[in-house]
C-alpha cells in the first residue's frame, strides 16, 4: 500500500465517522467514545461536540461509540480502522439503523465502497 492510499483510507474513515457522529447528534443522541481500554474509561463522555469527538477517534484499531438519550445508553456502533475505509462501521446496535442508513452516512459508504 502506498502512502497516498493510506492517507485516502484514513480520510474516508474520518469522513464516514464524522457523518455518523453528526447524524446521531441531529437525531438527538449524545455520544461517548470507548477506545478499547479494559478499565471502562471513556475517551469522550456524552458529548455533542463533533470536533471533540473527532479529535479523540482513531487512537486504536477498534473503538466503540455509545449513544445516549436523556443520560441512558441506547445503542452502540463498533468502528474498525485499517481495512478499506468505507467499511469502518463494522457493527451496530439495532437502534442505530436510522443513523447508519441515513443519507449522509449511507451516501459516503456507497461512494467509497
Amino acid at each position: 500500500m502506498t502512502d497516498k492510499s493510506v492517507q485516502k483510507r484514513i480520510a474516508v474513515e474520518r469522513a464516514i465517522v464524522r457523518a455518523l457522529v453528526k447524524e446521531s447528534i441531529a437525531q438527538g443522541y449524545t455520544v461517548s467514545l470507548h477506545d478499547g481500554n479494559d478499565d471502562g474509561w471513556l475517551a469522550v463522555e456524552q458529548s455533542t461536540n463533533v470536533a471533540e469527538i473527532m479529535r479523540s477517534i482513531m487512537t486504536v484499531d477498534v473503538e466503540t461509540l455509545y449513544f445516549y438519550r436523556d443520560g441512558a445508553r441506547e445503542s452502540w456502533v463498533q468502528l474498525i480502522y485499517g481495512n478499506d475505509g468505507w467499511d469502518v462501521i463494522a457493527d451496530y446496535g439495532q437502534k442505530m439503523e436510522s443513523v447508519v442508513d441515513s443519507e449522509p452516512v449511507k451516501s459516503l459508504v456507497e461512494k467509497y465502497g
